[in-house]
């Protein structure tokens, strides 16, 4: 019987606190609206994952069969697009200054007569690190090219020389990596960046919702009221209130994890069992903590104000978008709470 009342009263509580919900437009929005616009809205911008065709300009000073065939193959590169190629020295600085390339590859005019003569060809690039990523997307690119004709230009050298392939191949390359990515294979930004803002979205919508609750109870007055119908049990309260938001983010759990990830080809090489799993986990606790944050504030408006202002800072300190390895000492421990 006593099992009876109690449910009785935790299943009050979660009806009271869809009232509640329903009744308040901003609320509401935040809930439903929220996660499912903003996880739209901010993931469309990275649908293409892998930077492709990055402006650079390719200036040919040698002007030679072996110099043109090399900017056809940096050109070939998915992540590169030369947009122009000339002979002599433009004025690189306007060039990046303005934009219209991000990176600027120099080639000698003695380039192909020193590959001939079984020299090393110095090959100059200035690029624009201020945006790191898309230099470094870039600088990769080249590098691969230029790293595998140096690769067959030596080999050509060694067969010149009366040396079979394997022999060549093994003087040219004597040490061969041999790299296995075991998580996000293709090296994409967008595979990493993606599942992070999913994980925001859905921790902010539901901490704010989680504290917004509680500090409306506070400046409503109400929770006496609602303490008169839980029979004074502070577990009711949150076990009632709880259930509603479990259901609810429960739901964006399996549409994340089966509309976007689907959507944006993100693999899942472990086990999506324990995922979900540790989801629903993380639920509970973020409401815990929504609803910690909530005591504080008396009202709603406040409660919104704070976490919009510590959205960020927490993001940060999470050691998502930097490891933790790397934060001073003292941040670091902050970061562990």
């Amino acid at each position: 019987m006593k099992f009876a009342d109690t449910f009785r009263q935790i299943l009050a509580i979660t009806k009271r606190e869809s009232r509640l919900i329903l009744g308040n437009r901003s609320v509401l929005l935040l809930l439903l609206a929220g996660p499912i616009i903003y996880s739209f809205l901010y993931t469309s911008i990275f649908v293409s994952k892998i930077q492709r065709d990055v402006p650079v300009l390719v200036v040919d000073n040698d002007n030679s069969e072996m110099s043109r065939s090399l900017i056809r193959h940096i050109d070939a590169h998915e992540a590169v697009a030369v947009r122009s190629w000339q002979k002599g020295m433009p004025d690189i600085r306007s060039e990046i200054y303005e934009m219209k390339y991000m990176a600027v590859l120099i080639i000698p005019h003695n380039y192909s007569q020193l590959i001939k003569q079984g020299k090393q060809a110095k090959i100059s690039l200035v690029a624009n690190n201020s945006r790191f990523m898309i230099a470094n997307d870039v600088l990769r690119g080249i590098n691969d090219v230029i790293s595998e004709i140096a690769e067959n230009s030596v080999v050509q050298y060694y067969q010149n020389k009366g040396l079979n392939n394997k022999r060549a191949l093994s003087l040219a390359e004597p040490v061969r990596f041999d790299i296995r990515s075991l998580f996000n294979t293709t090296e994409a930004y967008g595979d990493f960046i993606i599942v992070g803002l999913l994980a925001l979205i859905f921790q902010q919508t539901l901490v704010v919702a989680a504290a917004v609750s509680i500090a409306n109870e506070r400046e409503e007055r109400s929770l006496g009221l609602l303490f008169h119908k839980a029979s004074g049990s502070f577990f009711k309260i949150i076990t009632g209130k709880g259930i509603l938001y479990f259901l609810l983010f429960s739901i964006y759990t399996f549409f994340f994890f089966n509309f976007h990830f689907f959507i944006y080809k993100i693999p899942i090489n472990g086990s999506m069992l324990l995922l979900t799993i540790v989801t629903e986990m993380q639920i509970i606790v973020l409401f815990l903590f929504g609803c910690i944050v909530g005591t504080f504030f008396r009202q709603k408006l406040l409660a919104l104000i704070f976490l919009a202002f510590m959205s960020y800072p927490i993001f940060l300190l999470s050691g998502y978008s930097w490891p933790q390895a790397a934060f001073p000492e003292f941040i670091r421990i902050i970061s562990y709470m």
